[in-house]
């Protein structure tokens, strides 16, 4: 056992940049946690005992078993819907999210970046709900972290996933040569575990868990995102007269916000205007496609297309999209014959390309919808939340794979 990571557990006032630390704070279950970035309560009386138990069952995760990993540089996910891209050992089944294949290594890890609202899903790797690791006593992780030296892994260790029921561990930063920290975990009897990326690149070279496949089977019902929530109703405009044609809408910050159109044309031949036409926050982008219609004129089929009026301003919108597979999928009304597009997004007020932000608007095909829906990811289609076009969204949904506790629900309409 690391003994580094032995005293923290009995001195929790030892600094973390001393040692590994142990994060002693249940996750509350509501929807303010479901980012799983916010404590509850603190257990009373929670003494670190170790009762010696090591399980006998040993499961590995390197760069020979874990195979089905994309080089998508904006982070790879595993598509729930395709069992081809999902990474299977020893009938345990492993999900990831934002995570690229590095040389020498299983996987790297994207780190958790800030964004408009709360931040982008870091990369993780963790074992899917449906094949828990029953009694895991010991992880150890051979890393390295490269980027901020505030922070280096996270582990959360639970029973249930989708309960919110995690106790967290904060790794050490690691930098340079690649180290081996092993995490006693046995007091938490945990079946499943995730390893994120927190501040900084994960280099993971192989993960080790020792378990006792001793344990009673868990629940796996999701919850709602859209549970108690309204969607507003904003109404499209008809007829577009450049600066001229406007609507109201409320904006990130609860007030109404007045949008005037503007076609990129427009702006082309008036570039004064230029400044007023520009959208890129994604509740502006999103208030702006669902009152008009259209993409805000910044937007082009390449940044190359708008960036001679609106420079670092300029953003890609795609062409329209009909498919039914992928996160389509992920809609609690199921789908038919969609009409939808996507609209780029800098995540953390960076934009640098595609990225791994995008506001996605379904013109129609969405059941149970009778006019225009925007839904936003920052995590590369991993999760979504949906638009109540009141300037803020649903708790996330899990889109192209499972990461969160809710499954998108239909939110109704005023």
């Amino acid at each position: 056992m690391n003994n580094r990571v032995f005293v923290c557990l009995l001195f929790a006032c030892f600094s973390l940049s001393a040692c590994a630390s142990f994060d002693m704070s249940r996750l509350s279950n509501d929807a303010s946690n479901e980012s799983g970035s916010t404590p509850g309560e603190t257990p009373k009386d929670d003494s670190y005992i170790d009762d010696g138990v090591v399980g006998t069952n040993t499961l590995t995760i390197n760069s020979d078993t874990f195979t089905n990993i994309g080089n998508y540089s904006t982070g790879n996910y595993t598509n729930v819907y395709s069992a081809s891209e999902i990474n299977t050992i020893d009938e345990i089944s492993f999900m990831h999210y934002r995570a690229v294949r590095e040389s020498g290594y299983a996987m790297k890890l994207l780190p958790y970046i800030e964004s408009n609202t709360d931040g982008t899903r870091p990369g993780a790797i963790y074992n899917s709900i449906d094949t828990p690791i029953k009694g895991i006593t010991d992880i150890e992780i051979t890393y390295k972290n490269v980027g901020s030296s505030s922070s280096g892994l996270s582990l959360k260790l639970g029973q249930n996933r989708i309960y919110n029921d995690e106790f967290t561990i904060v790794g050490e930063y690691v930098s340079g040569s690649t180290q081996s920290k092993n995490f006693r975990v046995r007091k938490y009897d945990p079946y499943y575990f995730q390893i994120e990326s927190a501040g900084s690149s994960l280099y993971i070279e192989s993960i080790s868990i020792k378990y006792t496949n001793k344990g009673e089977d868990r629940a796996t019902t999701y919850n709602n995102s859209g549970a108690g929530k309204i969607r507003s109703k904003i109404t499209k405009q008809v007829s577009l007269i450049d600066g001229s044609t406007s609507g109201q809408a409320k904006d990130k910050n609860g007030q109404l916000k007045t949008y005037t159109y503007y076609s990129y044309s427009y702006c082309q031949s008036n570039p004064e205007v230029a400044p007023n036409a520009v959208q890129t926050d994604p509740v502006d982008v999103s208030n702006y496609y669902l009152l008009f219609g259209c993409a805000p004129a910044n937007y082009g089929s390449s940044t190359s297309a708008t960036s001679s009026v609106f420079g670092s301003d300029s953003r890609q919108v795609s062409n329209y999209y009909s498919r039914t597979d992928g996160y389509v999928q992920a809609f609690a009304g199921g789908v038919s014959s969609p009409k939808y597009i996507e609209l780029d997004i800098g995540v953390g007020g960076q934009y640098n390309g595609r990225g791994v932000g995008r506001v996605v608007v379904f013109e129609k095909g969405i059941n149970g919808y009778d006019s225009f829906m925007a839904v936003y990811t920052d995590d590369h289609y991993a999760t979504f939340q949906e638009y109540l076009n009141d300037g803020t969204f649903s708790a996330r949904f899990n889109a192209q794979c499972p990461v969160t506790n809710y499954i998108h629900s239909l939110p109704t309409m005023t």
